[in-house]
Parts: C-alpha cells; structure tokens; sequence
C-alpha cells in the first residue's frame, strides 16, 4: 500500500502508542483514513490491523497492497458475524458472496455493529461516515447468509 508521510510517521509511533492514536483520531476521532494511506478497502483495513498491533510486519504493510491482503486476513477461518452481536471494535471485517465464495470488500469495527470502510457503497463508502450494518444487512437467511445488493453475502470476523 502506499502511505502517506502522515501515515508512516504514525506507523513508526511505538506499539502502545499506535492503539491510542487508532482510537483517537481514526475509529473515534475525526480523520479519514486516506489522509495515512492511499489504497483500497483491504488496505485501510490492513493499516488499522496493523496499527493495533496485529501480525503484520512494516515491510508488508508497505509491500502489500488490495486484494494480496486477503491471504493474511484468512477471512474464512474467522468467525461469521450473526446479525446481532456487537463487532469487536478494531477487527477487521470481511464481506464475502456466497456464490463463489469471492471476498469483496473489508471493513474495520467500531463497535457495536458499526463499521468504517472505503469504497464499499452502503458497506462504508468513506471512512468518515461509519456504517450500521444492523441497517444495511436486515435480514438474515436461515443459511446465515444476508441479502445485499442482490446478492447474497456472508460477514466474517478476521482473527488477524
């Protein structure tokens, strides 16, 4: 991903430091997130992950970019988001059709059921609007699966 001078300064700050700074300004606080990095959705997820300390290393988080992130999320081997149940704020979440099983989209919890995305329409379009998926994924099919956009879509929580 290619990050901004704003976001390797932040990147660089220690451990402890890059989770108050993730909770002030980026989950809580009022900066957009591509004021740090310049990608896509899996990027903005990867940076806050890595922000909060999560197995990823600063060389790949300035080597990997887009979809080369989902290996590491492992989205799959997480946990299926029920519909209900609160997001643990600062996970990465992953959007998956049920046909094909293609990921098409990742997002960061706030809490609650509320995301932050970048590029995902109604699933977070811009980082400074979060996103209730409560209200955007109404209903959920017996299967698990919710309908969305016309198609059918599963919510994963990355253990990343």
């Amino acid at each position: 991903m290619n990050l901004t001078d704003k976001g390797t300064k932040t990147a660089q700050l220690s451990a402890p430091d890059r989770i108050i700074y993730a909770d002030n300004h980026l989950i809580h606080g009022p900066d957009d997130i591509t004021a740090y990095m310049k990608g896509v959705c899996y990027d903005a997820a990867a940076y806050m992950r890595y922000l909060y300390n999560a197995k990823i290393s600063f060389g790949q988080l300035t080597t990997i970019s887009a979809q080369n992130w989902l290996p590491l999320f492992n989205f799959s081997k997480g946990r299926k988001w029920d519909g209900q149940s609160s997001l643990p704020g600062g996970k990465a979440i992953g959007f998956c059709r049920v046909t094909g099983m293609q990921f098409f989209h990742a997002a960061i919890a706030v809490g609650g059921t509320e995301i932050r995305a970048i590029n995902g329409g109604l699933l977070g379009a811009g980082w400074l609007y979060p996103v209730d998926l409560r209200k955007v994924l109404t209903k959920k099919n017996p299967d698990g699966s919710f309908n969305y956009d016309g198609t059918t879509i599963f919510v994963y929580i990355s253990d990343l």
